[in-house]
Formats: C-alpha cells, structure tokens, sequence
C-alpha cells in the first residue's frame, strides 16, 4: 500500500488525511458519482467561496469546474460592489478551522500517448489504459478542494473599484479512452463514436507559472508557486506566503510559519466530473490542430442549436490520443443529462448538416470570414484564428492532403479571455 512507501510523518498524516476525507463522503454523493442518482437533483459539485465576516448577501457560489478559474486563492471577483480576494481552500464547509481533510490528494500522470489518469500512488509506470505501453511521465501532486475557497478574516470589506483578477487557467482532461463494457459505438461515414456512459473530466488549475501551489496546512492560506522545490521544504517560498498570518485570524501580528506547520508544495488544484460523453474519431486523420479545434468548436455550437439549448450545456475539446487527433464533446453537467448521446444516436445527420451551414453561413460570409467569427465558430474561451474555411473544405472532402498534413504545436485548452477583450478583438 503507499502506506508502506511513505517515508516521512508528512506524507503519512497526507495518507490520514484522505482516509478521512473518503470516509467522510456522503451517500448521495458516492451514488451520484455511481450515477444512481441524478446530480442534477442534488447540487453537491457547488463549491463557495466563503467571505468571512461578510454579510448575508454573500453567498457565492459556482460548479466546481467555473470555481477553478475564477475561485483559486489570489484571485479577485466583484460582488455587490466589493472587490473580494480568495486568500485559501476552505477546510470545513462551516467556514470553521477545523481538524479535517482538505479534500481528495492524488497523483496525476500522463504517458507519452496521450492518455491522462490519476492515482493514488506516488511510483506509477504503467499506463492505466489495457495495452498501452507508452512512458509515463513524472507525477503531479493534485488536490481536489473538498469544501471550496474562503478569503481572510483580516481582509476588510469595503465599497471600491478594482479589476477582477484570475490566477492559472482552467485545463481539461478526461479518461475517456479507456475502454469500459458500457461503451456505446456508433458508426457514419466519415466519422466513428464511442459513447461513454461515465466518463470522467477533469480540470486542472496550475497557477500562474504552471508550478502548482503552496498550501499552509494549519490554515489554508495558498499562493501560486514561483519555484518547484521538493516536497515540504520552506525554500522559495512567495515572499508574501512567509509573512501570512491565520486565514482565520483578524490581527496580521502573528505569523502561521512560526509554529512550524506542514506546507504542501507544488501542489495542483483540480476538480472532477463524472459525465455523459462521446469521443468523435474521424476516419480520414485530421493533421492540422487548428481545424481539429476549429470543427470542435463548430459541432458544440451546432449541437447546442439543434438541441435547443445554451451553448455552455455541452463542452468540446480537442486531444491527441495514441498519435491522432479526436474531439471530445460532453455533457457540461455533473452526472450527465443524455445531451451527447441524443447527439450522437438520434440526430447525427442533422448535427452535421447544421455544422456545415455554421461554417458557410451564406456566400457572403464564406468570402469575408477568413479566420472565424462570432456567427460561426468562436467560442467564450477562443483566442486566436481558426480556420474556417480549410475545416468546412475538410468536411466536403475538399481540402488537399496536403494541407491536412501541416503539424501544428499541440494546443489543447484554450486560455479564457474577457468579455471586453473578446468583443474588442473580434470587433474588427
């Protein structure tokens, strides 16, 4: 057991803190991530930002995923007229400073194939996917915050302007290629799907330096990392995260660090959801990420408008799996709501008519829209040019192999953008 492989007093009380933490689930929740229940019927993957000393008003709260970008500690939101700043991960939903789990710690690890997993072990070198033979690269420690995010009692609330402020970017993997009994395939004539019942996704928060971050275990105060130091050391820490006092206290007189707590370094902040989803493989290999990223963002709008619903219910995404590019689309909703596989059973057809008529739009539009707009194929998080053209000849079969064939850097997650920034780029 990884019991047996921790060496020092820190990783053992880490190991009691996730038999706890497990021991503490709920039976609605273990049910639901079983989808015996629905989710949707029990909004247990909320997490809050609890504001302390603040008045009632504020209730603050997002899906865990949306709570990973705007949420982790550092950052700074706007509500009823006060700029908030998270300071922590919360260790009690009661906002309590209480004895108790953080949340789920694990490792996260990655092979050379592309295939994401998680353990709960430090020494991993075999890929979680049955056959897969390719290298798995060093581990990631991760947390998963339990009871969500909280700011500093010694942080005053007051009426003033400022600017919002996120830290990291939200990243989006999932395991859905390893394979599973349940797994529905559907067949077309360009394109085959493997519908997966439980699929689970996963976000990853890195920080701002893509270093992970430093956690205070006596009270919860984080910080992004600026060096990736070993486990537990108190080298290179932020200059700020020395000086901190208590989350829990008013006075900034004391210092945490002077009684000598656990610090947990380098760590990531993730979050989970176990959902509907279909893996979208092409039978003719896409080459080129940017039109990969391009017909991802097209099928979800399309498939949105042919559901009848906000483009945000269903998510896409684009991954390189054993050397070749697929698109993942799936239910935007802890649990699932069937969205995809309707999707994909009842109306691929009309999906794919309606993807095509979002990349032509009209005559004018196909001549005038060189790298994607608003009216076509950009997204909330789309921040460079996608083009529109050469995927739409893609799906007519007219693009040349030779333009399918030019490699482009791998780029996955695309980093959020504002609203202002957004509409100032795309206004021209």
């Amino acid at each position: 057991s990884d019991w047996n492989y921790a060496s020092t007093s820190s990783h053992k009380n880490a190991i009691r803190y996730n038999i706890k933490q497990k021991h503490g689930e709920s039976l609605i929740e273990i049910f639901s991530n079983a989808q015996v229940l629905p989710k949707y019927g029990f909004p247990i993957d909320i997490k809050t930002l609890q504001v302390i000393n603040a008045p009632k008003m504020f209730e603050l709260s997002r899906s865990s995923f949306l709570a990973l970008s705007e949420y982790v500690p550092g950052s700074k939101i706007l509500a009823g007229g006060m700029l908030i700043e998270s300071k922590g991960i919360a260790k009690h939903f009661t906002g309590e400073n209480l004895d108790e789990a953080f949340g789920e710690k694990g490792f996260a690890y990655i092979c050379d194939k592309g295939h994401f997993f998680t353990s709960p072990y430090l020494k991993v070198h075999k890929c979680s996917m049955n056959g897969c033979k390719g290298i798995v690269k060093p581990a990631s420690n991760y947390l998963i915050p339990e009871h969500g995010y909280i700011t500093a009692a010694s942080d005053k609330l007051t009426y003033k302007a400022g600017t919002p402020k996120k830290v990291g970017r939200l990243e989006i993997h999932s395991a859905i290629h390893t394979s599973s009994v349940n797994d529905i395939n559907f067949t077309y004539d360009d394109f085959s799907i493997i519908y997966k019942e439980k699929a689970f996704i996963y976000g990853i928060n890195r920080g701002n330096r893509g270093l992970g971050f430093a956690i205070c275990t006596k009270c919860g105060y984080t910080e992004s990392e600026i060096k990736k130091v070993n486990t537990g050391s108190y080298d290179q820490l932020p200059t700020t995260f020395k000086k901190h006092s208590s989350i829990y206290s008013e006075s900034l007189s004391s210092q945490c660090l002077e009684t000598s707590p656990t610090i947990w370094r380098n760590h990531n902040l993730m979050a989970k959801m176990i959902t509907d989803a279909i893996m979208i493989i092409p039978k003719r290999d896409i080459k080129n990420i940017a039109i990969a990223q391009t017909l991802a963002n097209a099928m979800q709008l399309s498939g949105a408008e042919e559901l009848g619903i906000d483009e945000r219910e269903i998510n896409a995404l684009v991954q390189e799996v054993d050397g070749k590019l697929s698109i993942l689309i799936y239910d935007n909703q802890s649990g699932g709501v069937g969205y995809v596989y309707d999707l994909a059973k009842n109306r691929w057809n009309n999906w794919i008519e309606k993807t095509k008529k979002r990349l032509f739009i009209n005559e004018k539009h196909n001549e005038e829209c060189l790298n994607g707009c608003i009216k076509c194929v950009v997204t909330m998080n789309t921040n460079e040019p996608l083009p529109r053209k050469k995927t739409l000849d893609y799906l007519e079969g007219k693009i040349t192999q030779k333009e399918n064939n030019k490699k482009q850097k791998k780029r996955i997650i695309k980093k959020e953008i504002n609203d202002i920034d957004r509409f100032k780029k795309f206004k021209k």
